[in-house]
């Protein structure tokens, strides 16, 4: 079964559920996996041919892009529990965020990311420059709380952030946990060293980023900021993040 517009992923999840299949095999990106598995029983196996923008969970569980080795994956049936988080209801694979980043998302040309995919985000990524204001953000982290002026708040499933960037050093998909960076400050100053720690890698460690581990996370904010999901946008806030309480099965390789 294939698809040929957005949201036909659903319709086939229906079928999935009323044939009694053992396993769904998702050729697509973050997206076409997330639309999967809202209709999903949570029993049944993913497995993931990534072929999309990113693929930022494929590349957290080390999953062949190249098909020779994906069969192989494929043919051994290994899986793994694999905890998705879900921010306000809605299910999202890697990343979740709050802030600018997340009004970068809201902003970029769909068509500009078509063609240059990642470059889309940089591109509008230097024009929300212009944009960038002081907002204060309150958080509530499994009981713990923060208040204060931050530029972003990402909360992450995996390593990576943005493609190969690894921002969350000790994420892992298959823990039952959300892993937070706060990205304190109000001004471009502190965008500008945030992208140049970003793309050094040094993100984690520099000053102003706070980081935990939490399994639920209130934000709200003063004035509501945009929200995204796997490079979607995803409304703006006060979200709730937190994880699915069931694993899903995942064909992962050995």
């Amino acid at each position: 079964m294939t698809t040929a517009a957005p949201r036909q992923t659903i319709d086939l999840a229906q079928a999935a559920r009323r044939e009694s299949y053992t396993a769904a095999i998702v050729l697509g990106g973050d997206g076409t996996l997330l639309e999967l598995i809202k209709k999903l029983p949570a029993e049944l196996a993913i497995g993931q041919f990534p072929v999309g923008t990113v693929n930022l969970l494929a590349r957290s569980l080390h999953i062949p892009r190249k098909t020779a080795p994906w069969l192989r994956m494929l043919d051994a049936g290994r899986t793994a529990p694999v905890y998705f988080g879900r921010c306000n209801g809605r299910p999202f694979a890697s990343v979740a965020s709050v802030g600018y980043d997340a009004e970068v998302v809201a902003r970029v040309n769909p068509t500009l990311k078509r063609w240059i995919q990642e470059g889309a985000y940089a591109v509008e990524a230097v024009r929300g420059l212009m944009h960038c204001s002081p907002r204060r953000f309150f958080v509530q982290a499994d009981g713990k709380k923060w208040t204060g002026e931050a530029i972003s708040i990402l909360a992450g499933r995996g390593p990576y952030f943005g493609g190969s960037r690894r921002i969350f050093p000790g994420a892992d998909p298959r823990q039952a946990r959300l892993s937070v960076l706060v990205l304190a400050g109000g001004r471009r100053r502190h965008v500008l060293r945030y992208a140049i720690g970003l793309l050094s890698g040094r993100l984690p460690q520099m000053r102003g980023v706070e980081s935990f581990d939490a399994s639920r996370v209130k934000i709200d904010s003063e004035p509501p900021v945009a929200a995204e999901l796997d490079g979607d946008a995803a409304g703006s806030t006060p979200v709730v993040l937190e994880l699915e309480p069931q694993p899903r099965v995942v064909l992962v390789p050995e």
